[in-house]
């Protein structure tokens, strides 16, 4: 009974490896992503039922999530609205979850077949000949919808392996360091200038508590980075970045935020305790510049008809929960910031900081990119302990049959 029961584990843990793998090469093409999301967090369910009898359930902070997962499914400002965003935000916890603890010592590779194919179609790209399908308004989207999106899925990516690097080899470093590098040149082609600003806070506090001694060559390798990539960047596209540095406020892009947060203030001020919906903003924004279009014509000529999230984290999650659900927020993530911080998974911890960079100009909490790179490294702090808690649970196994987890992973915990 007991070599039947560990059969089906093993079979699982190679299914669960597999539908990972193409979830994150899936991502980075931004193809048939929700079927191996929903495929994986499956798998990852009937795993942790199997080995219901080794868990420590009650240990490791496991259920914090979950009353914010159920509030976002009930969605009370507009009944089950965002059900579908509770549901990816469900699954990448799960798939995280059970990534730290059955694969604590392998689950990087997830992370480089997205680092693989982002470098694959940059490299296809080139060598088409630089295909205006690939690009919007001459920024850089490769197979991605959106260049911001591709930008803050590069950034994810380099900031991964960043953060993780003392837990490579000379030599793995070096092929990383080979395979990054494509990644940090289409994070600068796509012109995402919000995932700039996530990316270089990120990549200043990793410099802040890994490399403080070289800090300063930090930053001037950032700004040799910036001044490449500039120079790179098509004359339309420049002009946008100096803009942009130059007199911020005057920006074009800044000036179009301006009406989208007064929905927002909007949405908050008529439903501040219950919030409204992340799926409902396009509707909410279509609705109020139509009942203020002459004075946001007359206000704000940069005003856009279609817009489907509130372009600011800040305001977006008070906006999409009410005070309810961003209390709730809160308790999911605050003990995992102090739990990363306790045992310096750093990888977690630079993701924080990048949103909270990226947060200032948008919001990605509605869309299944955005949710995977925030929920999948939660479910890897929330796993890891859960694994911890768990250890007196846990008989002898071997390295094959549970990924090692006796063992840390490459998270720095």
């Amino acid at each position: 009974m007991l070599e039947s029961s560990d059969k089906k584990r093993n079979v699982l843990c190679t299914l669960f490896f597999l539908s990972t793998c193409l979830l994150f090469v899936m991502t980075g093409l931004d193809r048939m992503v929700y079927p191996f999301l929903y495929l994986s967090a499956l798998l990852g369910v009937c795993l942790l039922y199997t080995d219901r009898k080794r868990v420590n359930w009650r240990g490791g902070a496991l259920w914090l999530p979950f009353p914010f997962l159920l509030y976002t499914a009930l969605t009370p400002g507009l009944w089950f609205k965002d059900l579908p965003v509770a549901d990816t935000m469900f699954s990448a916890y799960v798939i995280g979850v059970v990534s730290a603890f059955f694969f604590p010592e392998k689950y990087w590779r997830f992370v480089l077949c997205l680092a693989v194919t982002l470098t694959g179609t940059l490299g296809l790209y080139m060598v088409l000949g630089f295909p205006v399908e690939m690009t919007v308004d001459n920024r850089l989207v490769l197979f991605l919808h959106h260049p911001n999106v591709m930008a803050s899925v590069a950034s994810w990516c380099v900031l991964f392996f960043c953060a993780t690097y003392k837990t490579f080899s000379r030599k793995e470093k070096i092929a990383l360091a080979a395979l990054l590098l494509p990644c940090v040149l289409a994070l600068g082609l796509s012109v995402g200038r919000s995932a700039y600003i996530g990316f270089i806070a990120a990549v200043f506090f990793l410099g802040c508590t890994i490399w403080k001694k070289q800090l300063v060559r930090i930053v001037l390798v950032l700004l040799v980075l910036c001044s490449m990539t500039y120079a790179l960047l098509p004359e339309q596209q420049q002009h946008r970045m100096l803009s942009a540095v130059q007199n911020p406020l005057e920006d074009a892009t800044f000036k179009s935020r301006i009406p989208i947060w007064m929905v927002v203030c909007d949405g908050i001020e008529n439903s501040p305790w219950l919030g409204n919906s992340a799926r409902g903003f396009f509707a909410q924004h279509k609705k109020y510049i139509t009942e203020h279009k002459e004075a946001l014509e007359r206000d704000h000529p940069y005003t856009e008809n279609t817009i489907g999230h509130p372009h600011n984290t800040y305001l977006g999650i008070v906006y999409v929960y009410g005070i309810v659900g961003t209390l709730l927020f809160f308790v999911a993530f605050v003990p995992a910031v102090r739990q990363a911080w306790r045992v310096q998974d750093l990888f977690f911890l630079s993701v924080v900081v990048f949103y909270l960079g990226f947060g200032l100009l948008e919001y990605g909490l509605h869309r299944k990119d955005g949710i995977l790179m925030l929920f999948f490294p939660l479910g890897l702090v929330y796993g890891r302990a859960l694994l911890q808690a768990s250890q007196g649970h846990l008989p002898r196994t071997t390295d094959h049959e549970r990924g090692g987890e006796a063992k840390q992973g490459f998270s720095g915990a």
